[in-house]
């Protein structure tokens, strides 16, 4: 994972299996092979609840493409004064599609160049 992610780089992230759930920027602040700590995101007040044995996606940005990985929280901590979470990667990364895709088949009435009789295709 260090030759992919790098420390500082801003990602998204979000609860796994939870199509709406909301997601939360976070910053990178340490990368290993296959551990990741991030700066815990704020919400309102304060830091996001991660407890420890949840499981996150991480969405971040690579070579124009966006990728999603699965991930486990290890463990909180704090780093000064900043709350922190290590997590740990879980499988394969995947390459992820925003825009959903699809054909509307439409029928559309006009009229003929001479304005007279109305067509349809």
């Amino acid at each position: 994972m260090d030759d992919i992610l790098r420390v500082g780089q801003s990602i998204e992230i979000r609860e796994y299996g939870v199509d709406d759930a909301p997601k939360y920027r976070a910053k990178i602040h340490d990368v290993k092979k296959e551990i990741l700590e991030i700066e815990i995101p704020v919400v309102g007040s304060g830091a996001l609840s991660m407890r420890s044995g949840t499981f996150y996606e991480i969405i971040y940005y690579k070579d124009d493409s966006v990728f999603v990985q699965k991930t486990e929280v290890q463990t909180r901590f704090m780093s000064g004064a900043i709350v922190c979470a290590r997590l740990v990667i879980q499988g394969e990364a995947k390459k992820h599609n925003r825009r959903k895709y699809f054909r509307l088949p439409v029928l559309v009435e006009g009229y003929s160049r001479g304005g007279r009789k109305p067509f349809r295709r």
